[in-house]
């Protein structure tokens, strides 16, 4: 038998396992998160689940018609061909590289996979590769590279200029395909500007364009706008509107930007003791390229470092024009001294409680406001343990708190409650962050304390006021309700159609008080632990069908279409449940105006029951899918804005989930819709 013959009739095997064996395939490859590949000897992709198309955006059928060399970044084949080789001369081996994959769009995507030879075994007779997606482990270790090699350079360089360049030539295109940075002298006017792009033919188009809008009024973004108001700036997505108003004073301004291709921009000052000596901006013109909240905090701790170091290299220069090595010595070891005395004097100033602390809790500092706001002297809390002002019943805070410290885990804004020296408590928010010694051994902690006994109190005459309020309308809004239902009645038995049509609309906008209302009253009760909840066991895919049919008759702009659902039993609040899936579904309906349906699935995916609602809408950027769930929280875009609500239904699902032990996630692109689910514990039946 040939060859060819020989190869067609394995894969002919390989194909009627898969079909023999499809339902648990299924279960097993297609619900999984990891992409899945199945190679046959000679790299030829016969196989590729679902998850194909999340990580890298082929479908599966497009990818089996690739060779998987075709996929891997030209400088990773050398070393991934070794390993496969290799691996085809160990059977029932495995082994894990890390490597980039083509993105069909055509960037890159640092993954982990795992390959496994199972040529041999005659079930498969194939090469399994489990890939994951590495790239957010992958920005971390080069965004920490990134910052070393800026130290690096910027501790060993004592020229103004050269480390501009080198700085600029660092950042593209790690971070930026082109940026820029400017530095201003004491009369503010700009002493120096370097540029880098990726094309270098287009430096000059990234220096016309600031000579064409630094003087334009309409400016709103930009190194013009920072150098002047000395703060951040970040602009994810560069529309036409944003550069409009700019480019209607200056046409030639969008020519510029349209030639260079900008997509994304973010913009930082550099800041020496709250002095603003110059500024760094980022540009992007990769359609992958969007710059986030996190990546502008990153730029800002780059940005921090660089306006240091150029501080120490002024510094420097000046020192050496006036004085010998020798007084050069003495006026920086005054220099620091100075600095010394001068942060003991901002810690003994301060508003907030700053007390210094070993690992072990020992008290090591502790300044006037720690005195004013706990009672103790210095003298009787140093040398104490921490645990001094820390109530009995919290005291495993601190066990957490040093085991994170260890670990060199800043602690923000934590709220916590603290005992005084006469035994009364204060309400207070801790800051903590790990002391290290010259070595970067972590020796102790900072911790800044600030009383927010008064914030705290407002916060609880606000919710005061709100269940107030709430109860307070409930009681006419319901009678209004009742008339207007009986005034319905009449209407219809006298056949007044225009009477019924405003009725009908005064009624549903009741509706919409009265859940306002009720959600307002769930917040409050759920503030003081007060909101009760019914247990006990129900048919989770049978409440979900029930939901979606009495919201079918709530909207004439979208099908609700619940797919592959499975029954699932869960223990909790049926009620409480169904209130989750109504604001679900219309948040759905409410934020995908230009689409027809929601699709809602039901299932079980281990030891828990998970309902998806999946709408096909505007989306949500990453920067707001953690903060979508906290009260009264809305997303800032202008986009958004013109949806209006409270910020309410998302706080109060996820504050019922986690009641029930569960969680809700959110997974989106913004314009490409979003997927929530609620993942609950199964009921397990005891036997």
């Amino acid at each position: 038998m040939s060859t060819d013959a020989m190869k067609n009739t394995s894969e002919d095997q390989i194909i009627d396992t898969f079909t023999q064996n499809e339902p648990l395939f299924r279960a097993l490859i297609e619900n999984t998160s990891d992409v899945i590949i199945l190679c046959n000897i000679e790299g030829h992709i016969m196989y590729a689940n679902s998850s194909i198309e999340r990580l890298l955006g082929y479908a599966p059928d497009e990818i089996c018609t690739l060779h998987s060399c075709e996929l891997v970044h030209p400088d990773d084949r050398s070393s991934t061909r070794e390993q496969f080789v290799a691996l085809l001369e160990q059977p029932a081996e495995s082994v894990t590289i890390q490597y980039r994959m083509r993105h069909k769009n055509g960037f890159w995507c640092w993954v982990e996979g795992t390959w496994k030879n199972l040529l041999a075994d005659p079930a498969i007779q194939a090469l399994v590769i489990n890939i994951h997606d590495i790239a957010d482990r992958k920005q971390a270790e080069e965004h920490q590279r990134l910052l070393n090699t800026i130290s690096q350079m910027l501790v060993s360089s004592l020229d103004h200029d050269m480390a501009l360049r080198e700085i600029v030539s660092l950042l593209v295109p790690s971070l930026a395909d082109y940026c820029r940075i400017a530095i201003i002298d004491d009369q503010q006017q700009i002493s120096a500007i370097v540029a880098n792009h990726i094309e270098p033919e287009k430096i000059a188009l990234v220096r016309e364009l600031y000579e064409q809008y630094k003087d334009l009024i309409s400016s709103t973004f930009g190194l013009p706008t920072i150098l002047k108001s000395g703060k951040p700036e970040l602009i994810s997505n560069v529309t036409s509107e944003i550069i409009a108003p700019v480019e209607q004073d200056n046409p030639t301004v969008g020519t510029i930007v349209r030639a260079l291709g900008l997509q994304s921009y973010m913009g930082v000052p550099l800041l020496v003791r709250g002095k603003v000596i110059g500024a760094i901006t980022f540009s992007s013109v990769q359609p992958h390229r969007y710059y986030t909240q996190d990546d502008l905090v990153f730029v800002q701790e780059i940005a921090r470092r660089v306006a240091l170091t150029l501080d120490h290299i002024r510094l420097y220069g000046n020192l050496q024009k006036e004085l010998t090595e020798r007084k050069r010595t003495e006026e920086a070891l005054r220099l620091r001294e100075e600095e010394h005395y001068r942060l003991g004097a901002i810690v003994e100033s301060s508003n907030d409680a700053i007390v210094g602390k070993t690992l072990q809790g020992i008290i090591t500092s502790w300044n006037q406001a720690a005195e004013r706001l706990f009672g103790y002297p210095a003298q009787e809390a140093i040398g104490q343990h921490i645990t001094l002002i820390i109530p009995t019943h919290l005291y495993s805070e601190e066990e957490e708190i040093i085991h994170k410290l260890r670990q060199g885990i800043h602690i923000k804004h934590f709220e916590t409650v603290r005992r005084r020296k006469d035994g009364t408590y204060v309400e207070v928010s801790l800051s903590i962050s790990p002391i290290k010694d010259s070595s970067g051994k972590i020796i102790g902690a900072s911790k800044i304390a600030r009383d927010i006994t008064e914030q705290k109190e407002l916060e609880r005459r606000k919710d005061e006021f709100i269940s107030m309020a709430s109860h307070e309308l409930k009681t006419p809004v319901t009678s209004i309700k009742g008339f207007t239902q009986l005034l319905l009645r009449r209407f219809q038995q006298r056949d007044d159609r225009e009477a019924l049509h405003f009725l009908s609309r005064m009624d549903a906008q009741l509706n919409k008080l009265v859940k306002l209302i009720n959600d307002l009253l769930d917040i409050s009760r759920m503030q003081t632990g007060q909101l009760e909840y019914r247990q006990e066991p129900f048919e989770l895919d049978v409440l979900a069908q029930e939901v979606i049919e009495n919201m079918r008759g709530m909207t004439q702009t979208h099908s609700l279409i619940l797919e592959n659902s499975e029954p699932v039993c869960v223990f909790g609040d049926r009620d409480r449940i169904g209130q989750i899936l109504i604001n679900l579904l219309t948040n759905a309906i409410k934020y995908s105006p230009h689409a027809d349906k929601v699709l809602v699935q039901v299932g079980a995916d281990g030891k828990n029951a998970v309902v998806r609602v999946q709408d096909f809408g505007i989306g949500i950027a990453p920067a707001y899918q953690k903060k979508i769930f906290e009260r009264f929280y809305q997303v800032g875009e202008p986009e958004v804005k013109t949806y209006p609500g409270l910020g309410i239904g998302l706080y109060i699902s996820k504050q019922i989930v986690e009641r029930h032990h569960g969680r809700i996630e959110v997974q989106s692109r913004k314009g490409e819709g979003a997927t929530f689910s609620v993942i609950l514990p199964l009921l397990h039946e005891e036997k």
